[in-house]
């Protein structure tokens, strides 16, 4: 075998066999052997060749896999150009088995990437992986959005475990588009999903302390359950306080007592925009949780929040009275009524056991009125408790 040398690379030439070969590392030649494969498949696929479009792939991952091994991150990016357009020009065909080539090569293309540690790559993983299933989305294909939130979730996963905290931020934009996407088409089916995955999102980074993004929380929920109830789901409103009530619970456990002002407002929004919408037995749960609540802080020795109590429970109160309900207006609805005399006598009764000679005085003021309310109602029943009442507390 006969050498020479020329330029920047050599060629080895065997006359026996009259081949030509290149030595390894020749880079001069590794930029043209691209150009001919892609002419030539390019020229037998406009040919009519369909079994030549099977080679392509194979010969392209071949080369980029000989190129990655040989240390040559500049052609890296050549790749998914490369497949993104083979794909791209595959499902313009109409060749739809090749579309589950798709993902596997990209997701091997883009793990193979992570595992050798280039975090510049992480960036353009996302992108792809969105266009391809908005691109599926787009065609109708139902049965790959399942893909799409198991892919997402994985992939948000590792960058989560590998302590990219710069990621975190994208992964419930990206969630939060899908479901909505999902939502605007109609498929009720998922509905049920987004709650759970939002649930154990915040869960993982309120175990990991970052209290940052506590504050998002509340958000999210909160604009995904209205929308919720805007398109008249009305069996969903129940998770919604019992989400509300285990995350302030929750943070209220970790001793957080910022966020102890925001529950009742949060409640109280929620329970009157419920009444609002003529959702009669949700009435019930306003004066348990604001009862357990208001309890719960004062057990704890929070004596600031002592003066909300009585205001949001006349309020209350109040509300349901002159929001014109018949059965209130009749004095009929006698269960709430009880319910009344019974919270403010607690109510006032442990104010005064604690010594608080301050608020004695709106104790006569608030059942004077609650019973001469009653009376002018013509509930002569009531008179009796009045009576008593007075006489006990005189």
């Amino acid at each position: 075998m006969k050498s020479r040398e020329n330029y920047c690379w050599r060629v080895f030439y065997d006359p026996a066999t009259g081949t030509v070969q290149y030595e390894r590392g020749s880079s001069l030649f590794i930029l043209v052997a691209p150009i001919f494969l892609f002419l030539w498949l390019q020229s037998l696929y406009s040919c009519g060749s369909s079994l030549s479009i099977l080679v392509a792939p194979v010969s392209l991952f071949l080369w980029l896999q000989s190129l990655y091994s040989c240390g040559s991150s500049l052609f890296i990016l050549v790749a998914p150009v490369s497949l993104f357009l083979w794909l791209q020009s595959l499902y313009s065909c109409g060749s739809s088995l090749f579309i589950l080539v798709a993902p596997v090569s990209l997701f091997l293309w883009f793990q193979s990437l992570y595992s050798c540690g280039s975090s510049l790559f992480i960036l353009v993983a996302p992108v792809p992986l969105f266009l391809w299933f908005q691109s599926l989305y787009s065609c109708g294909s139902s049965l790959f959005i399942l893909v799409a939130p198991v892919s997402l979730f994985l992939w948000f996963q590792s960058l989560y475990s590998c302590g990219s905290s710069r990621f975190i931020l994208v992964a419930p934009v990206s969630l939060f588009l899908w479901f909505q996407s999902l939502y605007s088409c109609g498929s009720s089916r998922f509905i049920l999903v987004a709650p759970v995955v939002l649930f154990l999102w915040f869960q993982s980074l309120y175990s990991c302390g970052s209290s940052r993004f506590i504050l998002v929380a509340p958000v999210s929920l909160f604009l995904w359950f209205q929308s919720l109830y805007s398109c008249g789901s009305s069996r969903l409103i129940l998770v919604v306080s019992v989400s509300l009530f285990l995350w302030f619970q929750s943070l209220y456990s970790c001793g957080s007592s910022l966020f102890i002002l925001v529950a009742p407002v949060a409640l109280f929004l929620w329970l009157q925009s419920l009444y609002s919408c003529g959702s009669s037995p949700f009435l019930l749960v306003a004066p348990v949780a604001l009862f357990l609540w208001l309890q719960s802080l004062y057990s704890c020795g929070s004596s600031l929040v002592i003066l909300v109590a009585p205001v949001a429970l006349f309020l209350w109160f109040q509300s349901l009275y002159s929001c014109g309900s018949s059965r209130l207006n009749s004095c009929g609805f006698s269960l709430f009524i009880l319910v009344v005399p019974v919270s403010l006598f607690l109510w006032l009764q442990s104010l005064y056991s604690c010594g608080s000679s301050r608020f004695i005085l709106v104790a006569p003021v608030a059942l004077f009125l609650w019973f001469q309310s009653l009376y002018s109602c013509g509930s002569s029943l009531f008179i009796l408790v009045v009576s008593v009442s007075l006489f006990l507390w005189l």
